[in-house]
């Protein structure tokens, strides 16, 4: 039976609790240590291109996902649980798609759904959308997300639906599908709204050069 993963919750009377158990081959395939860097084919549209995430350590010591575009976001990884926040940044649909589709991660066994509240700027809106969200989100956050992860034997599955009420124009829906391949990391992303869709394979996984360690990258 899936469980409902929960960081903060009231139980309620006959509710069943039970402490997560880490899996410990998911929490190492998305360990990002310092100097990781991850290559994707992209496409979307009729554009095909490849793009690289770097995750690079700041001089406060806060760890930060960074794209070749110079957008970033910081993340937490504490063993049992991924958690991006703090997007800073101009416009990158595909370190968005990233963020959206495991930028909240437990890295528990077992079958898991949980939800998460990210901010809206991970949709490419534009127009009137974009207004109107704005208007109606000005310190961020209003989206709904929905995840679901499984194990399909060979990988993990991870499904996400990301939902933005906005008046007049009512829902606006979003759908995420990440990925991940034990001791590879998160090899394909998909995010899919309205006539947008965007698609990313992990090409190879590599360490940049640092203080004398030397680089390395292991290809799909």
């Amino acid at each position: 039976e899936s469980a409902e993963f929960k960081l903060f919750s009231r139980p309620s009377e006959g509710e069943s609790i039970l402490m997560p158990k880490v899996d410990h081959v998911l929490s190492t395939s998305l360990q990002l240590y310092v100097g990781r860097k991850m290559q994707y084919a992209v496409s979307c549209g009729q554009a095909r291109y490849q793009r690289t995430l770097v995750v690079t350590l700041s001089l406060t010591g806060e760890l930060r996902i960074c794209s070749d575009s110079g957008a970033s976001a910081a993340f937490t990884h504490q063993g049992s649980l991924l958690a991006c926040y703090q997007r800073e940044g101009g416009r990158d649909l595909f370190l968005d798609s990233w963020l959206l589709a495991i930028g909240l991660t437990p890295l528990n066994e077992g079958e898991m759904q949980w939800q998460d509240r990210p901010s809206l700027c991970y949709l490419p809106l534009r127009g009137l959308p974009w207004l109107i969200s704005r208007m109606r989100y000005p310190m961020g956050g209003g989206l709904d997300s929905r995840y679901h992860r499984r194990w399909d034997g060979s990988q993990w599955l991870q499904t996400g639906c990301h939902t933005l009420l906005l008046p007049l124009l009512g829902a606006i829906e979003a759908t995420s599908v990440a990925t991940i391949v034990p001791h590879f990391g998160c090899s394909q992303i998909t995010m899919t709204v309205g006539d947008v869709a965007l698609e990313a394979t992990l090409l190879e996984v590599g360490q940049k050069e640092d203080g004398g360690i030397p680089a390395w990258q292991l290809k799909a």
